[in-house]
């Protein structure tokens, strides 16, 4: 039986100052992983003392913005060589602090659709595999749910066979609310079994303050999928909230969910499940 994990990802705004939720190990109970944000980096006192207090495993969501990623992607040295020594050192940051999951956006949808972009990911990532290897991190490149180019989770086995590292592996931002529960089950199950390696992680991204819910049965049937194939997954619930407060009101319903999700099947039954 492979293992499951249930956990939350602190999808924080820009704007927000960037301040942990004041929880106690008691609230977390039941949670066995949360992400913090990557700007939380390097962990002031606030953020040592919560990551002590909750006592779960803890990643890094978006070490860097998306968005200065694939600019450095496009660029001509300099610029290159200094995001790539900035990324190493926000790398050790996270791995001084306890990580060892961390999350970056590389577009692999874009990389799948587009040659000359694959062979620079491919290009730019062996800089990163001193840190990973020296602090034991798992780098996973994220890829969304449903993706805006046609197709291309049908095309991600063969990026990740060009990037094949065994410290790289694969998240999905899932947004739920924007496709059917079945396309992503089909979705996952071409990528877990093109390519059976680190599909670990699942994030289920939804806005409470506008009425969103996440269903529990769609979250078991994904885990299903993993399951069948013997694999461990963690599944996190991903509030975007606009208003910090929101975040903490949260907490109890996730933890109502995840009671669900537990008690539901996660196997071969689990698709069934879904439909009922």
């Amino acid at each position: 039986m492979s293992e499951l994990k249930l956990g939350i990802t602190l999808a924080y705004l820009e704007e927000w100052e960037m301040r942990p939720p004041e929880w106690s190990a008691a609230d977390l109970a039941g949670i066995d992983f949360i992400e913090i944000p990557g700007a939380a980096l390097p962990a002031d006192d606030a953020w040592t003392q919560a990551l002590d207090a909750w006592r779960c495993e803890v990643g890094v969501h978006e070490l860097m913005p998306a968005r200065f990623i694939r600019q450095a992607s496009a660029a001509e040295e300099p610029v290159r060589g200094n995001f790539r020594e900035n990324f190493r050192e926000r790398l050790r940051l996270a791995g001084r602090a306890g990580v060892r999951r961390i999350s970056a956006d590389f577009d692999l949808a874009q990389a799948g659709d587009d040659p000359a972009e694959l062979e620079r990911l491919a290009a730019m990532l062996p800089g990163f595999y001193q840190p990973l290897e020296e602090y034991q991190l798992t780098l996973l490149a994220t890829a969304r749910f449903p993706s805006a180019l046609p197709e291309a989770w049908r095309k991600y086995p063969a990026v990740w066979n060009r990037l094949r590292f065994h410290r790289l592996g694969f998240a999905l931002d899932v947004h739920i609310h924007e496709a059917a529960a079945r396309e992503l089950e089909t979705e996952l199950d071409v990528l877990i079994a093109g390519r059976r390696w680190e599909l670990g992680l699942l994030r289920f991204h939804y806005e409470p303050e506008l009425g969103n819910k996440l269903p529990a049965r769609a979250l078991a049937a994904a885990a299903g999928i993993y399951r069948k194939f013997g694999l461990p997954v963690t599944v996190t619930a991903a509030p975007l909230c606009l208003h910090p407060e929101a975040l903490t009101r949260e907490l109890a319903p996730i933890k109502a969910l995840f009671d669900q999700v537990r008690e539901m099947p996660t196997g071969a039954d689990a698709a069934t499940a879904a439909q009922l």
